[in-house]
């Protein structure tokens, strides 16, 4: 196959950056990108699909994660799966792992290494992730402060030679199987493997209800299709916790399905647990014992980090982290503005005013269904980003308001939304730098995004319209019903972010930094954040 057909990879993205650092023999002879095209990536040509006259001399590896529209314009040309094109993780298929493979695996490992049982396990996409060696440098520095202690991380190695990923990983590493990086979209998603497995299938009724409740928190249209994914990734994380038998549970997110059941899972078996994410400043991973955005523990309970003290020179030094982290356009992704989204900006009037919205990851953040769950954690005013931004549509309309509305890069891969979809007066971009869009904005507008950070930064007003850790915090123009939103948008447009929001703002940060957040270890010259000699859990011991 591969003899005969050039190998090109379809995306320019960090899954494409992976592939080619996992497997750099494998280098295709040019790249296709629908939204970034007519300049080179890594040395070769990046083409439009609509500049390739001839597919049949081309075998196309889909190097994306959201692929099932690629796949079906590919299949609409006439190419044939496996013949034509893959998606990577079948390009890539040797390194993925069945759930009896991990299983035995991991029993396999604790035969060879006893110590390893009781260990603290890690969950969490180091491997495939926007920026896995800082990543994996992180968790690095953190099993060796471990004081004795030892830990495992569990991961999706989705096509990673698994030798390579251990090599670069000073403590062990498990892949998970396909099923548990089932994302609620693929309602083909092939089932087979997994009714032939020789598990104990039987579930108890408080199990059920268990897998019932996630259900109602995170779930497909296909619902008896989801509760039987759900069930089976229960089935699996319980053989993992019997297994590993773990001391304690790093969970990498908040809302995921799979959060969802390692929580469970850790609780009914008394496992201390804690959540982990990029922080809410750049340069900095957050842990909590709650949970993350509107679940973290200093939203549920604003006073506890409003109490903390911090010191005048403190308050100083935040003036400098600020001033570094905008003049360096620190984040924890990297973008890149294709000439079409550049286009749109350039149209746009520059004697109005000017809102930006920054989308969220509906699915990400537990919106699918609408819940009680995703009310009171996530946002109470709107069902989804979709909705909120065509609300706030019809204001910029009525006060003649630039819109500029920016998906969550998950969210855009997996087209929830479509720019036909949208009012002619909102300016959808996917591809561009948030600085960027902050700097153009005179107003910037969020559900929960760590872009909620970074506005303030940069010292623009933000309407806050979901449950963070901002709430209560005076230094955003918070939102708790639809009438409050015309005039709060309208006073943001005139105060921009006050003297008091900021002052609010420089205290908010640095409690955060004194108690919350954690140094990222990358290779920068001013240094915040916590340090690694302190653990995770004894930082909110108190």
């Amino acid at each position: 196959m591969s003899n005969v057909k050039k190998i090109v990879y379809w995306g320019t993205g960090n899954i494409c950056r992976l592939c080619l650092e996992w497997y750099p023999e494998k280098q295709p002879s040019f790249y296709i990108d629908s939204k970034i095209y007519g300049g080179e990536y890594r040395g070769k040509p990046v083409k439009s699909p609509e500049e390739i006259k001839d597919w049949t001399d081309l075998y196309v590896v889909i190097a994306v994660s959201a692929y099932k529209d690629i796949e079906k314009e590919l299949e609409e040309k006439g190419l044939i799966r496996h013949k034509d094109f893959a998606h990577y993780r079948d390009y890539f298929g040797e390194c993925q792992v069945s759930v009896s493979e991990s299983l035995k695996e991991m029993q396999n490992f604790l035969e060879l290494y006893p110590e390893f049982q009781g260990a603290e396990v890690v969950y969490a996409p180091a491997v495939e992730c926007r920026n896995s060696d800082a990543m994996i440098h992180f968790f690095n520095q953190h099993s060796i402060r471990l004081k004795g202690e030892k830990s495992i991380l569990i991961t999706r190695l989705n096509g990673a030679p698994h030798e390579q990923v251990r090599k670069k990983l000073l403590f062990p590493v498990f892949g998970l199987p396909a099923v548990c990086g089932w994302n609620g979209y693929d309602v083909d998603f092939d089932m087979q493997q997994y009714k032939e497995m020789q598990l104990n299938k039987e579930i108890s009724e408080r199990e059920l209800i268990i897998i019932e409740e996630i259900e109602n928190r995170k779930t497909s249209n296909n619902r008896e299709f989801s509760a039987g994914i759900t069930k089976w990734i229960y089935i699996y994380y319980r053989e993992v916790f019997r297994i590993l038998k773990p001391s304690r549970v790093i969970i990498w997110g908040c809302f995921s399905r799979e959060c969802f059941l390692l929580e469970h899972l850790s609780g009914i078996n008394h496992i201390p647990y804690g959540f982990m994410e990029y922080g809410w400043i750049p340069g900095t991973y957050q842990f909590d014992r709650f949970g993350i955005a509107g679940r973290s523990e200093y939203a549920v309970f604003p006073e506890k980090l409003m109490d903390v003290k911090v010191t005048k020179k403190a308050l100083s030094c935040i003036r400098e982290i600020k001033a570094y982290i905008t003049e360096r356009k620190l984040d924890s992704r990297t973008y890149r503005n294709s000439e079409s989204d550049n286009l749109k900006i350039s149209h746009i009037n520059r004697r109005q005013k000017t809102v930006f919205f920054v989308g969220m990851d509906d699915y990400g953040m537990g919106i699918n269904p609408e819940s009680k769950y995703y009310n009171k954690y996530v946002c109470s005013i709107f069902r989804s980003t979709k909705e909120a931004v065509l609300f706030f549509s019809d204001i910029c309309k009525k006060n003649s308001y630039n819109l500029i509305f920016k998906p969550h890069p998950n969210a855009a891969r997996k087209n929830m939304l479509y720019e036909a979809e949208l009012p002619e007066n909102v300016i959808l971009v996917e591809e561009m730098q948030v600085d960027f869009l902050i700097e153009l904005a005179d107003v910037v507008v969020s559900i929960a995004s760590t872009v909620d950070y970074k506005t303030l930064i940069y010292g623009k007003p933000l309407i806050s319209l979901g449950q963070t850790t901002l709430k209560y915090k005076r230094c955003v123009f918070d939102i708790n019903s639809l009438q409050e939103i015309e005039p709060q948008m309208l006073k943001a447009m005139t105060e921009g972010m006050t003297n008091e929001q900021n002052l609010n703002f420089e205290l908010h940060m640095a409690q955060l930094l004194k108690k919350y957040l954690w140094d990222d270890l990358t290779d920068r010259k001013l240094r915040y954040g916590l340090s690694l000699d302190k653990d995770f859990f004894e930082s909110q011991s108190g």
